[in-house]
């Protein structure tokens, strides 16, 4: 219809066609209906129908196949934009489908169907089957369902993985694990944080039968056990225990092992002053005592030290097995014992040395004993201030002796080097072994002996000749009296 009259006013401007007065002509007859236009957009979803009555519980049905998820690596998404979804059939293929379209109107819901009874459970696999949980509350990581072997079983994928667990907080008190059983107490593991009063950074154990710490790892590698601030590798603290006896005294550190057992102590370092291994002892109000290991003067051996400084050798035990009480032996003069200062023992006599028939060959009796020790110079003296001061232990007096480059004139094995060359010498000090003037000194009386018994013997023959001319005496003076008798 419009486009009649667009036609008609056409041909009335150009003329084609009369153009009579504006008045509407009358009403022509009604035109053919056209073609249909095309559907407009979909209208709102109407109003959800009410919902039907519950039917009847069905029968059960056979147990479902286990629920799998395919591994998909991180990041992976469906080429075409669209959803991913798990395949209920227990397939281990991922599906991609196509995006969704406009959704169209909503139906009228139906009337529900009667529920079935729910299915035996099977355990549950996770993607690639890495996660299992079985029935029963355990679980597996990449550990089979059948061959779990605790409540949580975990296993690496490859060598290339030795991460298999981490916990990590974000409280300042630190991440806790608690470990416990029903029949005991709770310990906790604590990996400390800026709040936590033990201090940040460290790792705690906590518990047992009363709730403090038992052992600390401190950031920089040190333990303790039984104080939170240890100030060595290993730092043991006991609490005072009661009781003087030894049973009553609970050990700091026990060592036992049914086979030999032994304390090995190493160092890596060089050798130092104060020992590259030692033991050190120490007791309120009493010096620090030591048992050192190659030390500056004793390499390779032992040393036991004790006073403030903790440097004087007591005792000490070198790397050739030479022992020195209060000094070091010297290795090139080759005693086995070295006493700085004196020595005694609780009885009289001499130190008792292996002196067997069966052990001697080329035995020589001592001769010349007397003119031997004529030669010998008994001598009394007195030690030097600058030899004092170096052994503190030798008391100011007089002392016997002999001395030594003397005695090497005489006896010259028995004067050899100390080893010991104090400032100034040019040479070591000389020591000497007096037992060989004692031997000799032994051979020097049955020297004597024998000439005192010779002499004896000579002055018995004598006395008895003089009493024989004393017997002959008397009897000339008698027969003297009576020739003077008869003469008168």
């Amino acid at each position: 219809m419009k486009q009649l009259l667009r036609s008609a006013v056409v041909a009335c401007a150009v003329g084609m066609v009369g153009c009579g007065s504006t008045a509407a002509g009358p009403t022509g007859p009604q035109g053919s209906t056209g073609s249909i236009g095309p559907s407009g957009s979909t209208g709102p979803t109407g109003a959800m129908g009410a919902s039907g009555e519950t039917g009847a519980t069905g029968p059960q049905g056979p147990s479902g196949a286990p629920l799998e998820v395919a591994p998909l690596a991180l990041g992976t998404a469906c080429a075409n934009g669209g959803a991913l979804i798990i395949q209920p059939d227990g397939g281990t293929v991922p599906v991609c489908h196509g995006a969704n379209g406009v959704n169209g109107m909503n139906g009228s819901n139906g009337t529900n169907g009667i529920n079935g009874t729910n299915g035996t459970s099977g355990p549950w696999v996770g993607a690639g089957a890495n996660v299992v949980l079985p029935p029963g509350g355990r679980v597996g990581v990449n550990v089979a369902a059948g061959v779990l072997s605790a409540s949580v079983d975990v296993l690496g994928r490859d060598s290339t993985e030795y991460e298999l667990l981490k916990l990590n907080g974000t409280s300042p008190q630190g991440t806790w694990v608690t470990l416990g059983n029903n029949s005991g107490g709770l310990w906790n593991i604590i990996s400390t944080g800026s709040g936590n009063g033990e201090g940040p950074d460290r790792l705690l154990f906590r518990g047992g039968t009363t709730d403090v710490v038992r052992m600390t790892l401190a950031p920089t590698g040190e333990v303790g056990i039984g104080t939170i601030t240890p100030h060595a590798t290993l730092h043991l603290l006991q609490s005072a225990v009661t009781g003087f006896g030894l049973p009553s005294i609970q050990p700091l550190l026990a060592l036992e092992k049914t086979t030999q057992t032994y304390l090995d102590l190493r160092s890596g370092g060089a050798v130092q002053v104060d020992g590259a291994s030692a033991v050190r002892f120490q007791a309120p109000g009493y010096p620090v005592g030591a048992l050192q290991f190659n030390t500056t003067g004793n390499p390779g051996g032992l040393s036991l030290r004790t006073g403030l400084d903790v440097v004087t050798n007591d005792l000490v035990v070198t790397a050739e097995g030479r022992v020195g009480v209060g000094r070091v032996p010297d290795a090139t003069v080759g005693n086995t014992l070295e006493v700085e200062g004196s020595a005694s023992k609780s009885a009289a006599g001499s130190w008792f040395a292996n002196s067997d028939a069966r052990i001697k060959e080329d035995v020589r009796e001592v001769t010349g004993a007397l003119s031997t020790l004529r030669r010998v110079r008994p001598v009394t003296f007195a030690y030097t201030r600058s030899y004092r001061a170096l052994h503190p232990a030798l008391a100011e007096g007089r002392y016997f002796n002999v001395i030594a480059q003397e005695f090497a004139t005489v006896f010259p094995d028995a004067v050899k080097s100390s080893g010991e060359q104090p400032a100034g010498f040019d040479s070591p000090i000389l020591q000497v072994d007096t037992y060989p003037a004692e031997i000799t000194a032994i051979a020097a009386l049955k020297e004597l002996d024998a000439v005192v018994t010779s002499q004896t013997g000579t002055i018995e023959r004598q006395r008895e000749q003089l009493t024989m001319q004393a017997s002959q005496l008397r009897r000339l003076e008698l027969k003297l009296q009576q020739l003077e008798r008869r003469l008168r």
